[in-house]
């Protein structure tokens, strides 16, 4: 009788734990990434320093793509101006870039980062110059990955009911077109792998 017990109870573990996987999942889309990418952009009130000047970084588009062409990528396409004063007078330089990389999600700071860093393209528009910048990017890629290495792109809230479920156990992150899905997993490898 008591072995029939042990059975039942660990079936029931088993089926609980295997519910939890189901359960336990949450899904932030690509609006949603796009619209935090903005709001954070706009905190941030972005500065540039160049050759000793600060100019102000204006963003004009902001276009995000979550898991192009059945990739587990993100790809930004944007576009800015950077208005340089000197002199008395300002030098708007407009800019045009677009980025593709790796999220992947640190277990640790409940945090999602994006590595591997690669410009796709990347053009300027300034004093009468309009062309390719391909001879910056090995600089603006360097300067990029360090950015991107300190700032997460998403990060998983205590304030939030199901984020703080998921930040309970271990989890991983898989990149679907058009969002990014959080999982419980049943083990600390599938944790290992997302921040892999």
């Amino acid at each position: 009788m008591k072995k029939w017990i042990v059975v039942m109870l660990m079936g029931i573990l088993v089926a609980g734990c295997a519910q939890l996987g189901q359960i336990a999942s949450y899904r932030v889309s690509q609006a949603q990434l796009e619209q935090l990418l903005r709001d954070q952009i706009d905190e941030m009130n972005p500065q540039i320093s160049f050759m000793g000047l600060s100019a102000p970084l204006e963003v004009k588009q902001l276009n995000l793509e979550v898991g192009p062409d059945e990739t587990d990528l993100v790809r930004l396409h944007s576009a800015f101006t950077l208005t340089i004063s000197g002199l008395g007078m300002s030098y708007p330089i407009g800019i045009e870039m677009s980025v593709e990389g790796s999220p992947y999600y640190n277990h640790e700071q409940h945090a999602v980062y994006v590595r591997n860093l690669d410009i796709l393209n990347a053009s300027i528009d300034a004093g009468g110059y309009r062309g390719s910048v391909g001879f910056l990017n090995r600089e603006v890629k360097e300067i990029l990955d360090e950015l991107m290495a300190e700032t997460p792109v998403y990060r998983l809230s205590e304030d939030n009911p199901r984020h703080r479920m998921l930040m309970r156990v271990p989890i991983s992150m898989q990149v679907e077109s058009g969002g990014i899905r959080f999982s419980a997993t049943a083990n600390q490898n599938g944790a290992a792998r997302a921040a892999n």
